[in-house]
Formats: structure tokens, C-alpha cells, sequence
């Protein structure tokens, strides 16, 4: 509804005994479509705003992984011994890399892109996932969460597929 609209309305019923109402309600439903349009541009610029900024920050990743090169995986495999000896996990290399973490009486199994408490053949297990981080960075950022909360392993568990460090 326009302001044309509005005015005709108002022209056509000024002698009728409902003309005050009539023009309410339609002012009333004009400032209702108005505030859902602006509402709805809004939602809509923000998504694209966002797509953008994800775009922007997929190119920068691309970017650092192709500056670093070789140099990533280097810090990348130091920080991980870092964080090893630090909170006395173990590596154990039997078909594939993995780290043993004991917190408490509970044992955890982490390797890439997944966390196992108690034993390989156990029903508790989840998947995990790291937003651009390279492999052995997602390993030691799953290690460290784990030692300082290993209540973060239902969370996990929980809600999987969600982006969790």
C-alpha cells in the first residue's frame, strides 16, 4: 500500500461515518508492510554481508597455507610435542598416529577428526572439527580442551557436526 493509496482512501471516505477508522487501519497495515520489507532487506544485506566475509576469510586461508607452506607443518608438528609433553600424553603410531590422554580415570583416544573415551571399540566416540586448522593443530587444540574440561567430550558428542573450538 502507498501513500497514493492512502490518500484516496481518505478522499473517498471523508463524508462516511467509518472514514476515520478506514484510514487508521490503513496506515496501520502501510507501517506493518514497511517495517517487514525493512526487516527482511536487512536479514537479507546481513547474509550477504556474511557470505562475503567468509569468502574474504576462505581466500586469506588459502593465502597463509600457500605463504607458509612447509613452515606451517614444522610449527605445527613442534607445537603438537609441545602440548604432548606438557600434559603427558602418549603417541602411538600403530596403523595410524593417535594420542592417548589419561584425565582422571577416564582415557581418551584422539586423532584426526575424531575423539574416542576408553577404547577404540567403544560406543563413545564423536567427531571433530576445526575450522581451517591444519591436522596436527586440531589434534593439540582437542588435547588441551580435553585436559581442562573433559565434560566437553558430551558436548561434543551431543551436537556433532557443529564447529567446536
Amino acid at each position: 500500500m502507498t501513500s497514493a493509496n492512502l490518500l484516496a482512501a481518505m478522499l473517498a471516505f471523508h463524508q462516511h461515518r467509518y472514514a476515520p477508522g478506514c484510514v487508521n487501519l490503513a496506515c496501520a497495515l502501510f507501517l506493518i508492510g514497511l517495517n517487514v520489507r525493512i526487516a527482511w532487506s536487512r536479514k537479507k544485506e546481513r547474509a550477504a554481508v556474511l557470505a562475503a566475509q567468509q569468502r574474504e576469510m576462505e581466500v586469506f586461508l588459502k593465502y597463509m597455507e600457500r605463504a607458509m607452506g612447509a613452515r606451517a607443518a614444522e610449527l605445527s608438528r613442534a607445537n603438537l610435542e609441545l602440548v604432548v609433553k606438557a600434559l603427558g600424553a602418549k603417541l602411538h603410531r600403530d596403523i595410524d598416529e593417535h594420542y592417548i590422554l589419561t584425565c582422571g580415570k577416564v582415557t581418551f583416544i584422539v586423532r584426526y577428526g575424531a575423539v574416542y573415551r576408553g577404547n577404540f571399540n567403544s560406543a563413545d566416540s564423536t567427531c571433530t572439527t576445526g575450522a581451517g586448522l591444519p591436522p596436527l593443530e586440531q589434534i593439540a587444540t582437542v588435547l588441551l580442551l580435553l585436559k581442562n574440561n573433559p565434560k566437553v567430550f558430551e558436548k561434543w558428542r551431543d551436537n556433532p557436526g557443529t564447529p567446536h573450538f
